[in-house]
């Protein structure tokens, strides 16, 4: 079995549920109360598939401007960068934007575009966020940290994203890298 160490990134604006998702991801609750992050925060999860272990560094960055220059500097060797919007409200979608410009020479890093939020009143629509995914070349998905389901759904498909990027990574080195 290969182990790699993989790193994802959560960015947006502050108050999109960065923190909600990845707690609901890795706890199976939803925290009701929100809590600022300060600067930056990690959690780690080995997820195992055929043939392969990933340990994952989920990093969770602070939305907030004050905490800007320091939280692009995690972007670089990220394997998926995900940019998390908040379809309720408008201007955490138009500062998607900013987000993806801030990791255009991340190349190597699969972007995924993740509205959050859809049991809220919308002022996005799925076609909006899905265009915007589209036109920077990154995946795209609805989801809501309320729900553990929903919030599978799209960290498994993180995952598989990882996992293939593991696959090809160990076919080009043609060895195994065991920690």
């Amino acid at each position: 079995m290969t182990d790699y160490l993989v790193k994802i990134v959560l960015c947006g604006d502050s108050q999109v549920g960065k923190t909600s998702l990845l707690h609901q991801f890795l706890h199976h609750s939803f925290l009701p109360t929100y809590q600022r992050t300060i600067g930056v925060d990690f959690e780690v999860r080995t997820a195992q598939r055929p043939g392969l272990v990933l340990k994952q560094q989920i990093w969770d960055l602070s939305g907030d401007m004050r905490f800007r220059a320091i939280v692009i500097s995690y972007f670089p060797n990220a394997w998926t960068i995900v940019v998390v919007y908040d379809v309720t409200a408008r201007a955490s979608f138009e500062s998607v934007g900013n987000w993806l410009a801030a990791i255009v020479d991340q190349r190597e890093a699969t972007v995924v575009v993740v509205g959050n939020k859809v049991e809220g009143h919308r002022e996005v629509q799925y076609e909006e966020g899905a265009q915007v995914a589209r036109e920077a070349g990154a995946l795209f998905m609805e989801t809501s940290a309320a729900s553990a389901e929903l919030t599978m759904a799209w960290f498994n498909v993180v995952e598989e994203v990882t996992a293939a990027r593991a696959k090809r990574e160990q076919l080009k080195s043609g060895f195994s890298m065991r920690s």
